[in-house]
Formats: C-alpha cells, sequence, structure tokens
C-alpha cells in the first residue's frame, strides 16, 4: 500500500506528523507547568519543561530506526530499543514529579492564592478571620 507513494512525499508526512507532536506536547508542558505555579514561573514546577527533552529525543530516535529500516514494527522497536525505553521512563518519571509537587509557594492558608493577599494588603491569618466572621454574619 505504501509502495505507491514516493518516498519524498512519507517523508515530509513524518516530519509533518513528528513537528506536530513535539509542538503539541511542547505545548501541554508549558501549559501543565503553568498551571501548577498558577501561572508563574516556579523553578518547582521545571520538571514539566524539562520532560519536552526525552520526548523530543524519542521521537528522533524512533525517526532514526525508521530510516535504518527498524521501524516497521512499532511494538519490536518499544520493546527492543534501550534508548527508547530509557528516554520513555525519563520522560514519564519528569512528568510524575511535577505532578507531585504540591504549590506550597503561591498558596497561602486556606489554599487561596497569595496574590489575593497581597492584594489586600493584610496577612493572611486577618484576611482569613474576617472572611469567617463576614461568613457568620451573612448566615
Amino acid at each position: 500500500m505504501l509502495a505507491r507513494y514516493p518516498a519524498t512525499f512519507l517523508f515530509a508526512v513524518r516530519l509533518i506528523a513528528a513537528s506536530v507532536a513535539v509542538t503539541s506536547y511542547a505545548l501541554w508542558a508549558f501549559g501543565r507547568a503553568a498551571h501548577a505555579g498558577l501561572g508563574h514561573p516556579a523553578t518547582g514546577h521545571i520538571a514539566f519543561q524539562l520532560s519536552i527533552l526525552p520526548f523530543v529525543l524519542g521521537v528522533l530516535v524512533v525517526e532514526l530506526a525508521i530510516d535504518c529500516g527498524d521501524g516497521s514494527a512499532p511494538e519490536d522497536l518499544a520493546l527492543g530499543n534501550r534508548t527508547l525505553q530509557f528516554l520513555g521512563l525519563l520522560c514519564v518519571t519528569l512528568v510524575a514529579v511535577g505532578s507531585m509537587r504540591k504549590n506550597h509557594a503561591g498558596t497561602a492558608s486556606g489554599g487561596m492564592p497569595r496574590r489575593v493577599f497581597a492584594l489586600a494588603g493584610h496577612r493572611p491569618r486577618l484576611v482569613a478571620a474576617r472572611a469567617r466572621r463576614g461568613l457568620r454574619a451573612a448566615s
């Protein structure tokens, strides 16, 4: 079936697919890191961005295997290529590390963002106490 397509066309399709996969993953990783850091750059969530590197290297390993003629059976490539397995494990580990880190730096008491307290000009305990008193008065 693929024999009827020119090799240059198939190469272009692989190139576009790899580019879309890498771009999508990078957007996801940066978006996830921004979400975990409440929109602010946080060093604790750099693991998401670092996971882009093994992902890109994994795509390159797959492309190299295809060019060398080893890509006809993807399951054999995934189960037999130790470099690809290591990069996959590293990528999953970095995502897990980024997911496990809680955003302690971006929240204050009650899980409210610190910028709310900074805008209010109060310390977190005073704002929380006033909020509780307001809720009691309204009930």
